[in-house]
């Protein structure tokens, strides 16, 4: 009778421990794809800005050089 009992409280803490591995494997599953999902959403936003930058520099860059050239001294 203390074997059974040993047994089911060992099987018992078996599974509570297994359950507990695997809501741990699958909260960092969740975490991991949620991450990559808001790399890819933070790339998009910073994207866009800098291509804006990147137009206006080029763009600043043209007028000076243009104005430069028809500057009469």
């Amino acid at each position: 009778m203390i074997r059974a009992i040993n047994a089911s409280v060992r099987h018992q803490l078996r599974l509570a421990f297994a359950i507990v591995i695997a809501i741990s494997f699958l909260s960092t599953g969740l975490a991991i794809w949620r991450l990559q999902t808001l790399s890819g959403d933070t790339r998009a936003l910073t994207e866009q800005p800098l291509l804006k930058k990147r137009l206006i520099s080029k763009w600043l860059l043209n007028m000076s050089v243009g104005a430069k050239r028809t500057q009469i001294q």
